[in-house]
């Protein structure tokens, strides 16, 4: 029909139990709907929600700074900016988006001074050790040779590729220690 039910009025009319089902569908239908609008506070097991804000330069901008209002969660009190979710005290949101850059950056140079890619099908970590130049990740399956990082469904082909494409399947001999 088009009417607005107050919550006063389901109070009155609905047992306790069917009013507390339908305010927590009416809930999730919003969140559902709002996805864009609400962040979740980032503190684990924390279920706090709270309105996110525009992006910095826009009308939550805070007084020209470039920053987002601050968020202090009522059941935590964790401090997140509003725009980026991220507790960043002393750093404005771009100082700390360039930090964690540089952190990914240094990750980066690390895996590839020690040899250690990302799986090419699901990104686990992976690294050759000995052997020739076809890996099988150990977490997906997945075929791949290490000089290119091409993925097969099977082992065979990757022999193949190596073969074709690169001279050679790359087998390492190490003297024997013992």
């Amino acid at each position: 029909c088009g009417e607005v039910l107050h919550l006063t009025k389901l109070q009155a009319h609905l047992a306790s139990a069917v009013l507390e089902d339908l305010l927590e569908i009416a809930f999730t239908t919003h969140v559902t709907r709002h996805l864009n609008d609400l962040r979740y506070c980032p503190t684990p097991d924390c279920g706090q929600m709270y309105r996110a804000a525009n992006l910095p330069g826009h009308s939550d901008d805070v007084a020209g700074t470039g920053e987002s209002p601050l968020f202090i969660c009522p059941a935590c009190l964790v401090a997140v900016r509003k725009a980026c979710n991220v507790s960043h005290d002393g750093l404005t949101c771009a100082e700390q988006r360039d930090n964690a850059s540089g952190g990914y950056k240094a990750l980066r140079a690390a895996k590839e001074k020690l040899g250690i890619k990302d799986c090419p099908k699901c990104g686990i970590l992976i690294e050759k050790t000995f052997g020739c130049n076809h890996m099988t990740c150990s977490a997906c399956g997945t075929h791949i040779c290490l000089v290119c990082m091409k993925t097969f469904p099977k082992g065979k082909p990757v022999y193949d590729h190596m073969n074709r494409e690169h001279g050679g399947i790359g087998v390492q001999y190490f003297p024997d220690l013992g």
